[in-house]
């Protein structure tokens, strides 16, 4: 009679726990923040972790993003129960070119595993080098303003996505200036940069407003209009 009732409970059991189990689809887009874009060859990992107070439990599948920024792990066992934590990470990465700040990681709700996900994260040019042009020199009392502003993805706002941010705010003159004025920029997010430069000359004011583009790794010059 124990021998049933034993065997007669150990049927929902097992019966409920092969339901738990389930393989999908996991999907989504690694984006710049400073473009909007989707960027290629980012590494992906989703990871399964059966118990969160045991860091050896976790599991790792990796992959990387496609010429568009998406990425897929097809065919993700999923066992749904409340031991197993399920998520994203795309981890930090630096080179002597460009430095990447990732993103995570992320744990994701069982019931939103199959959505598509989104991830941003800022990645950086190497270097702008700003120069006056060639044989030029700026004495009092001509002067000159120059603005750089680059748009960048708002996490906090989805209302209000753009952003304007000044970064580096601006550089100028008041005395006089060498020939060859080089001023470079730290590496900042890529993206395209909006340049207004205001200058005083032979007593007249005028405004001038320019753009460049500076991808992931990328070195460039901008000569300023004078």
């Amino acid at each position: 009679m124990k021998f049933a009732l034993i065997f007669l409970f150990l049927i929902p059991v097992c019966l409920v726990s092969c339901r738990k189990k389930s393989k999908i689809l996991v999907h989504g887009i690694v984006f710049s923040t400073g473009t909007g874009n989707g960027l290629p060859n980012i590494e992906v990992q989703f990871y399964t972790i059966k118990d969160k107070l045991f860091s050896d439990k976790c599991n790792y599948l990796v992959t990387k993003t496609d010429a568009n920024g998406n990425f897929s792990f097809p065919d993700v066992e999923i066992i749904d129960n409340g031991k197993y934590t399920y998520g994203l990470d795309v981890p930090y990465y630096s080179n002597s070119d460009y430095t990447m700040f990732g993103i995570g990681p992320i744990d994701i709700d069982i019931d939103d595993l199959s959505n598509n996900q989104i991830l941003s994260v800022t990645a950086t040019f190497k270097d702008l080098t700003i120069l006056l042009p060639e044989n030029v020199i700026v004495q009092y009392p001509d002067s000159f303003t120059a603005t750089f502003e680059n748009r960048i993805y708002h996490n906090y706002l989805p209302d209000n996505i753009w952003q304007l941010v000044r970064t580096p705010k601006s550089f100028h003159s008041t005395v006089i200036y060498p020939n060859n004025l080089s001023t470079n920029f730290p590496p900042y997010s890529i993206g395209w940069w909006h340049i207004t430069f205001d200058k005083i000359k032979n007593g007249v004011q005028s405004v001038f407003q320019d753009s460049i583009y500076l991808g992931m790794g990328e070195t460039k010059e901008y000569v300023l209009p004078w």
